[in-house]
């Protein structure tokens, strides 16, 4: 799956489980035309206004993908690409890895 979140269980009133994340049921319009829905974040989250940035004097230009703005890590942002995912568990910790 391309990297956003398509599932969050939660418990209801009635004590039922349900999926209350936003999203597609399968990879391709993730792909396609995704709008972002439970996106990993990457390197930035949000619009970077007119696609550059000065970062300790040196202007850093960055690809335009929403009008004159850079949205979420760009065309190839970290929630456009497709990852393989390994659960991680340790002392009191959970996570997942992504390569």
């Amino acid at each position: 799956m391309a990297g956003s979140s398509r599932r969050s269980r939660c418990r209801t009133a009635r004590e039922n489980r349900a999926n209350v994340a936003l999203g597609f049921a399968a990879l391709a319009p993730y792909l396609d035309r995704s709008p972002h829905f439970g996106t990993i974040t990457g390197r930035y989250g949000n619009r970077i206004a007119g696609a550059a940035f000065t970062l300790d004097g040196k202007r850093c230009e960055l690809v335009a993908n929403d009008g004159r703005n850079s949205l979420h890590g760009g065309p190839e942002g970290f929630g456009r690409r497709v990852w393989r995912r390994a659960r991680c568990a340790g002392d009191g910790e959970v996570g997942v890895a992504l390569t």
